[in-house]
């Protein structure tokens, strides 16, 4: 999209000022209450003209206001629709643009047929993410609060939706931006000592700045776990004997029948992957046909498949029943190495134990299907390891692969100028890395962009937002 910058926004940034009027349906297709269409660009009044008739006091062009009427065809004239218009004129739109919202009866032939006058009023139809991407041209967001726009619609979970919220006000940003002003201010100084040789910076101080902005930057990227788990979920594996209750536990956690349960070994033999919520994270239960050797047939093959998903599966209940000896007699018969980062050792069947007596050998947590004994201990168990400390209350989490991607840029830029002080080399050689890690910053929030950034960012959007 092309745009021309004629002036500043109410926030501070450029007002950018779209060569052509776009028009989509921003409320999701099939029927409901209400429908809407959106219209933004420089000749969103001149659509509005054309399609709008109303009743009573129309729209002032100058001020928003709503108005009732009729939507009509261009040219003939034929009413499609009765309709609230509300006009938002620039820069005080979700666009900064010009903007017409249009909303009718909720349908898919009704609202069809607004768009198409619209369209056929001198409107072109949007691509997907094109009213956000004028937004952020605009300087109503910065990129990071654009994305928060898309995570906020399709949050998977609570956590998701907690940091998309703090993304969208800002939260995330201005760390980033107090990250990268530190950066700046030594860059600067580096800078200015070429043109003032007697004025160099004290490298000591440069170093001790550029290690608070550092660590500024590590915590930001130690939250990029939890907040993978939190936008795209984690596999938690069951594993364990035939008969370890692991069908048992899955049917626990859900509260209803998913797996089948039987007394006779073997009834799994597939996996089988079921969606739940954990402490706000989308996680997928994946129960595993029970671990043992057989020499060929199904349940072989159901068993090499749990091997292949436990392999990479970042959480692993290793279920034992409290009337088998050993933590986990079977860990060497399949081929497992048990990795206390993410795995746990649950013991089943608690209700089996005599009141008091506790199992054996140690456990993580003991647990019974059949009475509801420890699960909701074995909740705050996995919540603790799925959501580590650095998802901390009130503070920006990265959610995306580029957000990471962005920071470790950063940060190596910051070490390699760092390492430049520190072996005492003349100090104007840091300035590269340096300015290295302001470019890497600048991507996060937009301020430095390129047009393929923005169809990567905005590309994953729907039409109409």
């Amino acid at each position: 999209m092309r745009a021309v910058v004629i002036g500043t926004g109410d926030a501070g940034g450029a007002v950018a000022i779209a060569a052509e009027t776009i028009a989509a349906r921003v409320t999701p297709p099939g029927h409901g209450g209400v429908g809407i269409v959106r219209v933004s660009g420089p000749d969103a009044w001149l659509v509005a003209r054309r399609v709008f008739r109303p009743r009573g006091r129309g729209l002032v062009r100058d001020a928003r206001g709503l108005a009732l009427g009729a939507l009509v065809q261009p040219g003939d004239g034929r009413v499609v629709d009765e309709v609230l218009a509300l006009w938002f004129p620039a820069p005080h739109s979700y666009t900064t643009e010009d903007v017409l919202e249009i909303q009718g009866h909720g349908g898919v032939v009704v609202v069809g047929r607004v768009l198409e006058a619209v369209l056929s009023a001198g409107a072109r139809a949007a691509m997907p993410g094109e009213f956000t991407r004028r937004a952020f041209l605009g300087g109503r967001l910065d990129l990071l609060q654009a994305e928060a726009i898309h995570d906020l619609i399709t949050a998977p979970g609570e956590r998701a939706l907690e940091a998309a919220l703090r993304q969208l006000e800002g939260t995330l940003s201005g760390l980033v931006q107090r990250a990268r002003t530190t950066v700046m201010q030594q860059l600067a100084a580096l800078e200015g000592s070429l043109d003032f040789p007697d004025e160099v910076p004290d490298s000591q101080a440069l170093m001790t700045a550029l290690a608070e902005a550092r660590e500024l930057m590590s915590g930001l990227l130690a939250t990029a776990p939890a907040g993978l788990a939190a936008r795209e979920g984690l596999d938690l594996v069951l594993l364990g004997f035939p008969n370890a209750g692991k069908s048992s536990l899955l049917n626990a956690l859900l509260g209803e029948d998913r797996a089948l349960v039987d007394a006779s070994a073997g009834t799994t033999r597939d996996r089988i992957e079921v969606p739940f919520s954990l402490g706000g994270f989308p996680i997928r239960l994946v129960d595993t046909a029970g671990l043992r050797h057989v020499p060929d047939g199904i349940e072989a093959r159901g068993i090499a498949m749990t091997r292949a998903v436990a392999s990479r599966a970042p959480i692993r209940l290793w279920l034992v029943s409290v009337d088998e000896s050993g933590p986990m007699p079977w860990q060497e018969q399949i081929g497992l190495v048990f990795d206390p980062e993410r795995d746990l050792v649950v013991r089943t069947k608690a209700d089996l134990l005599p009141e008091g007596v506790e199992p054996e050998a140690p456990c993580d947590v003991l647990v019974s299907a059949l009475t509801g004994q420890g699960l909701q201990r074995l909740q705050d168990v996995l919540v603790a390891r799925v959501a580590p400390r650095q998802d901390r209350a009130g503070e920006g989490i990265l959610v995306h692969a580029r957000h990471r991607a962005a920071l470790e840029r950063a940060i190596s830029g910051l070490d390699e100028a760092t390492g430049i002080l520190a072996e005492g080399w003349p100090s104007d050689m840091a300035a590269t890395p340096l300015r290295s890690a302001v470019q890497a910053l600048g991507t996060l929030t937009g301020v430095e962009f390129q047009e393929d950034l923005l169809d990567q960012v905005f590309g994953k959007f729907c039409i109409g937002k």
